[in-house]
């Protein structure tokens, strides 16, 4: 009983995720349609590996080429899903080109299934798949059979590379995009970044090491060793359901405030002025003198299309001064003014809470104003404080 329910907690654990995801329609994205996918996949996935601990022979061999689908598909689904929530760009069948391998290990897989006999499938689940004698004359289609088990192990093995570097890029880059944008972009990530990325590495570091130690091997040995690997897939595919479900936000969300704020912009195709150095020092100051003298910073949902509309032009040219000439972000811009701001009220008031530090100095959580402060002065409020 014990060893069934360690065997099926990870699909258990999925399948909570999945079904949390499908019914949530309030807050329902791209992104989160595509998570509630890779959840569906797992959970698959997941299936088969608590049937294959049952030892259920029969069920094992039937139910294989779909373990081997979900398997083959679970990485490159879920680089489907930060492409999803980093890129407004919509998946078209070009996009898709990451699937190409599981779905033709998956075909080879599933034909040679349909071809083998009752006899041969026993053999092969036995043999092959739980490394136990049998008896029983290895054929030309368990031999086929075997070749694509090796290969959906190797192919496994080498997408998780691919898809932790792309992803971890994809990641990172829309970050990046947020900080040239939005003053907090930590707000929009309900769920940070950095715990998305790291939840996906350790994940497939942890893949890596069951699928090249083998099913067989916890079949073969202790319970100690399920116990091992359903409590430390549980606890990582939780997390992953967890900062997934928590985030809300994504680049559509982005796109449409872009768009939005671009009706209101002043209109402008003429970029030449960005190559004009007088006319860009003069916005600089402008910039400077705007953003202190109406204390901007303040404004904790401050975008830089709003600081653009205060200076009648246009946010590229904004950005250019930023990025350029200020060697900033427009985040790190505006919390270098924040953390200044905060460090006149602690003078002022040195035993202020950091719920109203925060808020008082624009910052949108006290763990964006204790980033910001360890960024701009190499110390946290605390140490500042002496």
């Amino acid at each position: 009983m014990l060893y069934g329910l360690l065997a099926s907690a990870p699909m258990f654990t999925c399948a909570f995720w999945m079904l949390t995801l499908a019914v949530d329609v309030n807050h329902r994205t791209r992104a989160r349609n595509m998570l509630t996918v890779f959840m569906f996949v797992a959970t698959m996935h997941f299936l088969g590996q608590a049937i294959y601990c049952y030892h259920d022979y029969r069920l094992t061999a039937n139910y294989d080429s779909f373990y081997t689908l979900a398997t083959a598909l679970v990485f490159p689904v879920y680089y489907l899903y930060l492409r999803t929530l980093t890129d407004s760009k919509r998946l078209n069948f070009k996009s898709l080109w990451v699937l190409i391998p599981s779905m033709l290990i998956f075909v080879s897989y599933f034909t040679v299934f349909l071809l083998m006999s009752p006899e041969e499938l026993d053999v092969f689940c036995r043999q092959i798949l739980y490394k136990e004698p049998a008896s029983g004359e290895i054929t030309t289609l368990i031999n086929i059979q075997r070749i694509n088990v090796i290969l959906l192990a190797v192919v496994f093995n080498i997408q998780i590379p691919f898809v932790v570097w792309f992803g971890s890029k994809r990641i990172i880059n829309y970050r990046r995009q947020l900080s040239e944008y939005y003053s907090n972009p930590d707000e929009k990530l309900i769920a940070p970044v950095k715990k998305l990325m790291y939840c996906f590495i350790i994940t497939a570091v942890a893949s890596i090491a069951f699928n090249s130690i083998g099913r067989h091997f916890f079949t073969q040995n202790s319970i100690g060793w399920v116990w091992v690997a359903s409590v430390g897939f549980v606890a990582m595919l939780f997390s992953v359901g967890f900062v997934g479900f928590r985030q809300y936000f994504s680049i559509d969300d982005m796109v449409k405030d872009i768009d939005t704020s671009d009706k209101n912009e002043i209109a402008s195709d003429d970029f030449s002025e960005l190559e004009n150095p007088d006319r860009m020092k003069l916005l600089k100051e402008k910039l400077i003198q705007i953003v202190e003298e109406k204390e901007l910073y303040l404004k904790p949902d401050l975008r830089i299309s709003d600081v653009a509309a205060y200076l009648c032009t246009n946010r590229a040219y904004i950005s250019r001064i930023v990025n350029q000439q200020l060697n900033l972000s427009f985040s790190d811009f505006i919390n270098k003014y924040r953390v200044e701001y905060a460090k006149k009220l602690l003078k002022i008031n040195p035993k202020i809470d950091n719920d109203d530090l925060a808020s008082s100095s624009g910052f949108g959580s006290v763990l964006s104003m204790r980033r910001a402060f360890q960024q701009f002065e190499g110390l946290s409020v605390k140490e500042y404080l002496g």
